[in-house]
Parts: structure tokens; sequence; C-alpha cells
């Protein structure tokens, strides 16, 4: 079972990956590879939406790292 605390934190979290950008602009996120060190940035409204992007175009996220899509997970 989740404390409050851990909870909050969940939930500001989330908060956080949805509030877009302001004025319409668009969030530029960028993303490098843990293994070979490349590169991409990719923009969206909100960081969810960048994410979604990237892992659209191959990359992976695991354990809070990024990986490219040339590198073996």
């Amino acid at each position: 079972m989740l404390s409050d605390a851990q909870i909050q934190a969940r939930e500001d979290f989330r908060a956080e990956m949805n509030t877009p950008a302001p004025d319409g602009l668009l969030l530029l996120l960028t993303f490098t590879c843990s293994k070979c060190t490349r590169w991409r940035q990719f923009a969206a409204e909100t960081k969810i939406k960048a994410q979604l992007a990237a892992k659209n175009k191959g990359w992976k996220m695991i354990g809070g790292k990024s990986i490219c899509k040339k590198c073996p997970a």
C-alpha cells in the first residue's frame, strides 16, 4: 500500500508531465541515448506527448533512461 506522500508525489509527477506549454508553444525535449550518446529532440505540447513521439520513432525508455533505436535494449 502506498503512503500519502507517495500518492501525492505520483499525482504531482502526472500533473507536471501533462502541463501544456504556455500560450500554445511547444516544449522541446532532448533525448540522449544512455548507451551511445546519440541524441534527438522532440517537440510537443506536453512532456508525455514528446515521450510518445520518441517512442514512435523507435526510442525506448527503460528504467528512466533513453535508448536510441540503433542500440539494443
